[in-house]
């Protein structure tokens, strides 16, 4: 029972503090640097690829399994 009190104390001081006080000054969000944005974008490429287009990975993929097996 301690434990939940000091917690609810804890949360619903962080809760009050978000939504019942005004904002001082208007904050700019930061802007995204390009690595960022192209990593994300080679990261979905890929991701769209290998669902769509697996089977020919996955026989490539097999193949090499294969081969180290018989090693």
């Amino acid at each position: 029972v301690l434990n939940s009190a000091i917690g609810a104390y804890y949360y619903l001081r962080v809760t009050v503090q978000m939504y019942m006080v005004g904002e001082d000054e208007e904050v700019a969000a930061p802007g995204i640097a390009w690595p960022v944005w192209t990593t994300v974008v080679i990261a979905a490429i890929g991701a769209v690829l290998l669902g769509v287009w697996q089977f020919p990975w996955m026989q490539n993929i097999t193949a090499a399994v294969a081969t180290l097996a018989l090693r």
